[in-house]
């Protein structure tokens, strides 16, 4: 298995710093929150801080995993506003994540982003998702060119009202049947999924691209009740070579422990698959 963390973790810490932690702890990719980094956005910072990002990975041998959190700034960004300007914005970014994950090496582009494609007053959630599966199949090919894909990920409803299901986000990858579009498992946001998390990645296994790993009651592996087991048995059955990518919800007081916690409950569960037939 191949673990990496995702940044805002790390809260007002220097990225360097972060990913030497991550890196002495045994990660070895970091998944960055766009505006974490990227600051105004502007092309003369995107070029100064890709610089940057490249040197302190090559630096502590981590790898670029890819971008989650892409819309939350800047600020007034929505994927079916009404607002054609706005739209039309909110995809023109799309397209400089992606071309920042391309300068990156190539990577997955998480869309999450849960206020930025809520339903806005005046639509329904089908609307939205109608524009979300044309915006998609549109920036398909770039994506492509970019070494990147984009992953619908599946939010509770506590969160939006758009794609709160794993069969809801599949059902758009199939109509717009382009490989750089897909989906992606995270145990947190599957809470309310009426299925186990081993069942639902077996039977999504040919649209799940990523994986975010968290207790289900949001904390990091080893602080929760999730058992894994059973879903890194599947993975590796399937022989999945992605990313088991650390996401959690808050800045811990000491991320150091926090880290050292997650992977040994990682890796045990790892082990745990292993000798309980995690390979045919």
């Amino acid at each position: 298995m191949r673990y990496a963390v995702c940044n805002e973790l790390f809260g007002q810490m220097p990225f360097s710093k972060a990913c030497s932690l991550a890196a002495q702890e045994g990660f070895r990719g970091v998944e960055i929150a766009p505006f974490s980094v990227f600051e105004n956005f502007s092309q003369l910072t995107i070029k100064k801080k890709i610089t940057e990002i490249r040197s302190i990975l090559e630096k502590e041998n981590i790898e670029f995993v890819g971008f989650h959190w892409l819309l939350a700034k800047p600020e007034g960004l929505h994927i079916a506003s009404p607002n054609l300007v706005i739209r039309r914005r909110t995809w023109d970014h799309m397209r400089r994540l992606l071309e920042c994950a391309s300068a990156l090496g190539g990577g997955k582009l998480v869309l999450g982003s849960p206020r930025q494609r809520s339903t806005p007053p005046g639509m329904t959630s089908d609307e939205v998702k109608n524009i979300l599966r044309e915006e998609l199949a549109r920036i398909a090919g770039f994506a492509a060119s970019c070494n990147a894909m984009i992953l619908v990920e599946p939010l509770s409803s506590d969160q939006c009202d758009v794609v709160t299901s794993l069969d809801e986000a599949v059902n758009i990858v199939k109509d717009i049947d382009q490989a750089s579009i897909r989906t992606m498992f995270d145990f947190h946001n599957a809470r309310e999924e009426t299925k186990p998390a081993h069942i639902l990645i077996e039977e999504y296994w040919p649209y799940i691209a990523h994986i975010h790993i968290n207790e289900k009651e949001g904390g990091a592996p080893g602080t929760g009740t999730t058992n894994f087991v059973p879903s890194f048995r599947t993975l590796l059955n399937h022989g999945y070579s992605g990313w088991l990518s650390m996401e959690i919800f808050d800045v811990p007081k000491k991320p150091d422990l926090l880290l050292h916690t997650a992977i040994s409950a990682m890796r045990k569960a790892e082990m745990s698959a292993l000798l309980t037939g995690g390979v045919d």
